[in-house]
């Protein structure tokens, strides 16, 4: 227990620590807020099936949360990832869910990740933290093959 009128974690601690969080993301990935119904016919030149872009060339790390789970959704065999995403804090703020933000890495060391459409589920928050962590659903039938 402190004593009275100190603190363990100095104020400024997740300030402090965020620019070496900042250093480890080595990826960039862009932002998107999802369409939602079917896409413009005929199809603008710079249409993106993602959706409507919020943020591009983000920095992010990425790392894999779970192995490649296999179901059958409506007669559909489909296999899924999930992936932990860390954003700078400030990143613009992201929606989870059904509807969620979709995260479209551009850039990454993994050959196997650029170009990966991935759907923001959980948005994880703390009392200390130094950076946006993001657990996001890869449906790997729809996207590149692992």
């Amino acid at each position: 227990m402190p004593l009275k009128n100190t603190r363990v974690v100095h104020p400024d601690w997740s300030e402090h620590h965020q620019p070496a969080a900042r250093g480890t993301m080595t990826g960039l990935c862009d932002l998107f807020n999802p369409d939602s119904g079917p896409a413009p016919y005929p199809l603008p030149e710079d249409y993106d099936p993602a959706g409507t872009p919020i943020a591009t060339g983000i920095p992010c790390r990425v790392q894999a949360l779970t192995s490649a789970q296999s179901a059958v959704y409506a007669s559909q065999p489909t296999t899924s990832r999930e992936y932990l995403v860390t954003v700078p804090l400030a990143t613009v703020q992201v929606s989870a869910g059904e509807q969620g933000t979709i995260v479209k890495l551009t850039q990454a060391d993994d050959p196997h990740l650029p170009g990966r459409t991935l759907r923001v589920i959980d948005v994880q928050h703390g009392t200390e933290i130094w950076e946006r962590a993001l657990i996001v659903s890869d449906n790997l039938t729809q996207n590149n093959p692992a």
